[in-house]
């Protein structure tokens, strides 16, 4: 049986014409279970250093804890996390956004993921010469946004180079599915 990542040509041609593909099943309940699992244990080590991890406010871009996440891995909480005293408004655990950006290099759970055969047989799929990748995040997703104390281990993002960038997508729950989506212009792979 080839791995779960092959994809077939009526795949491909729905990718190369929609830019994006949901596959049902991508990785086994072990996989799943050993990253959420393994993300626990991170978040419990955490010493609750970190920033604030916004898509409103850019001046993230220019912060060094921002830019050196990208070799680390860093733990960002969400906007309304803490109190006007500085303080955690709540645990840890219910004010995490996500851990980026270096899991795939240095946990040795994620790496397994990241470079196994199910996302090298997709790559192999989608045509990829050489893909890379760049870097990896562990979103956190409230389960209802106004109840933020029933926060979730919601996802594992994972952004592999492309010409033009392509994304892989995959949900952490009973339902396990994996999206992938040409972000700009599409192209041709030749």
């Amino acid at each position: 049986m080839p791995p779960a990542g092959s994809l077939t040509d009526e795949q491909l041609r729905f990718f190369d014409a929609n830019g994006y593909l949901v596959l049902g099943s991508f990785s086994s309940a072990e996989e799943v279970r050993a990253m959420r699992d393994r993300m626990a244990e991170l978040v419990d080590g955490f010493d609750g250093a970190g920033d604030v991890f916004s898509t409103k406010d850019h001046r993230q871009v220019k912060n060094d804890f921002f830019f050196k996440s990208a070799e680390n891995i860093s733990f960002f909480f969400e906007e309304k996390a803490f109190g006007d005293d500085g303080c955690l408004k709540q645990a840890k655990e219910l004010s995490i956004n996500k851990v980026g950006h270096a899991l795939h290099e240095l946990d040795p759970v994620f790496k397994k993921f990241s470079f196994g055969a199910n996302v090298s047989s997709l790559f192999s799929s989608l045509r990829y010469k050489r893909p890379a990748v760049i870097q990896s995040m562990y979103i956190f997703k409230a389960l209802v946004a106004r109840w933020y104390h029933t926060r979730i281990i919601h996802s594992y993002i994972q952004t592999l180079h492309r010409a033009q960038g392509c994304g892989l997508h995959s949900k952490m729950r009973q339902k396990r599915m994996v999206a992938f989506g040409q972000f700009l212009d599409h192209i041709k792979m030749a």
